[in-house]
């Protein structure tokens, strides 16, 4: 028995030798340095990801940056757009003023036509009232001369 007995003791040995020496499937690791290893296989995964996480958002930039880009292409064409609009509506106001002048002129020259007018209409009654005085003379004349008439055919 004492064989047996120095049997187990020699294999319960080897048995806790060799689960020392072999965790999880690992051989010759210690628990140690098997929790290290999966820390940095974790650390190895998250480097990863982080790595591509940051190719994904640079990629994403690039193309907010290139979105942006076009935006400020299509911002200056409208800008340039505009500013012919204005250079036009500036045309414009300036052809306008240049009517408003020709209005200007024009009413000045109403104005002018109307004191002409005015002129011409004085002149008118001034030859009206001459008129009027020759038919009142005429008138005058006619009835001196019916009156000689009569005085010589009576």
């Amino acid at each position: 028995m004492l064989d047996l007995q120095k049997k187990y003791d020699d294999l319960e040995v080897r048995v806790t030798a060799l689960e020392a020496a072999n965790v999880s499937g690992v051989p010759q690791l210690t628990i140690a340095d098997r929790i290290d290893t999966l820390h940095r296989r974790v650390d190895d995964v998250a480097d990863n990801l982080l790595d591509k996480i940051d190719r994904e958002v640079g990629a994403l930039r690039s193309e907010i940056r290139a979105g942006f880009a076009r935006i400020d292409q299509r911002s200056l064409k409208v800008d340039e757009q505009f500013a012919q609009i204005d250079e036009r509506f500036a045309q414009m106001d300036e052809r306008f003023a240049q009517i408003d002048a020709q209005f200007i002129k024009i009413d000045e020259r109403f104005v002018k036509i109307d004191e002409r007018f005015a002129k011409v209409d004085e002149k008118l009654e001034r030859i009206d009232k001459r008129l009027d005085s020759h038919d009142d003379r005429f008138d005058r004349l006619e009835s001196i001369l019916g009156r000689i008439e009569s005085k010589l055919f009576n």
